[in-house]
């Protein structure tokens, strides 16, 4: 008799589990929809992607990815989001394992070409990390992250002018990097709103296919504002910065502008 009220009892709890979690799903896709229609947020969307494309250019070599800024709460929250901007396309992943410990992956992909030469730049860059977060004031976020990740840039350039022999000819170069990074973060979550400062300090080493040199290495400090605003499972996401030289000379060249913008859903697994 105790074993079938066991059963009993379990299949109920599936029961509901199940329809717990399409009514999740449900909800996720009637908030994206409403997203998406809201007219405030195509306006922001076009002044982001206006930035973006008067931000555009063929003569960095390290683009800066979109920083990943969780803002964890507690154990089971899976973070992901996928951005455009000055680095290109960034998918973005994030998971707390704990109440304090979180995972991060990180990806960017940026082809740039120009359509009066041939002119090309071809960048990859992959990461992951592992940090600590806590929370404080009952809407408080706080995180340090750090994490390694390596990359590649192949820059084409079709008419390189040579002063000394006064020809002009093509050039290939190739910029792989290694980077280790530490990124503490302070932000403020609160419902439908959150918002983040971040401040990335980047350690970069670096071959170049054109520099008769073994290892370049290079620092460089890169301060994000993050602005994300939408509903509980789905925000729109918005971030800004400037990536500053911590060295007299940049062996790698970087993108100043950190922009990006996009859709980032925090899902509890629990």
């Amino acid at each position: 008799m105790l074993q079938k009220k066991s059963n009993s009892h379990q299949q109920s709890n599936g029961v509901n589990n199940n329809y717990e979690m399409k009514f999740k799903l449900q909800r996720s896709l009637n908030c994206i929809k409403t997203f998406f229609l809201n007219e405030k947020t195509n306006y922001l969307m076009i002044i982001a992607l206006a930035l973006i494309i008067l931000n555009s250019g063929c003569t960095s070599t390290y683009y800066p990815n979109t920083i990943n800024t969780p803002d964890f709460s507690e154990r089971g929250e899976l973070v992901i989001g996928a951005y455009g901007g000055s680095s290109g396309f960034n998918p973005q992943i994030a998971y707390s394992v704990t109440d304090n410990i979180g995972v991060m992956a990180n990806a960017a992909f940026l082809n740039d070409s120009d359509s009066e030469t041939k002119d090309y730049h071809n960048y990859r860059f992959y990461e992951g990390g592992i940090g600590y977060y806590t929370t404080f004031l009952n809407y408080g976020r706080a995180s340090v992250f750090s994490g390694y990740g390596h990359g590649s840039n192949e820059i084409y350039t079709d008419m390189v002018y040579d002063q000394i022999n006064n020809v002009y000819y093509s050039e290939t170069r190739i910029v792989d990097f290694s980077r280790f990074f530490i990124q503490p973060s302070f932000g403020v979550s609160k419902g439908f709103f959150e918002t983040n400062f971040a401040l990335r300090a980047a350690f970069i080493s670096s071959t170049h296919s054109y520099v008769f040199s073994s290892k370049n290495y290079d620092v460089f400090f890169e301060p994000v504002f993050t602005a994300k605003a939408g509903f509980d499972v789905i925000k729109f996401y918005l971030q800004f910065g400037y990536t500053f030289s911590a060295t007299y000379y940049d062996n790698i060249v970087p993108e100043r502008n950190i922009i990006s913008f996009g859709i980032q859903a925090k899902i509890d697994t629990k």
